[in-house]
């Protein structure tokens, strides 16, 4: 489990987080907590989808797993083509 976090969150997303992680407590692996990088929300976004992008890649490919088909993206592809 990875939470992705900005020091930019509104106190409501940060209250959800606490929330979640005391729910879930014992239930599932301690979160490995990533702080997004940069000084502006638009730098932390594109830093967080950069990061998840390439753990998501990594993580399939050392599972054995080709991280590249995704089934609502080829729906779509499909779909454009009709």
């Amino acid at each position: 489990v990875i939470d992705l976090r900005s020091n930019l969150e509104h106190p409501r997303v940060q209250k959800r987080f606490e929330v979640t992680e005391r729910l879930l407590s014992g239930m599932r692996p301690a979160p490995f907590v990533v702080q997004a990088q940069g000084e502006t929300l638009l730098e932390q976004l594109l830093w967080t989808i950069a990061f998840g992008d390439f753990v998501t890649l990594y993580l399939g490919l050392l599972n054995g797993i080709d991280p590249a088909p995704v089934e609502l993206v080829e729906r779509f592809k499909k779909a454009l083509d009709d």
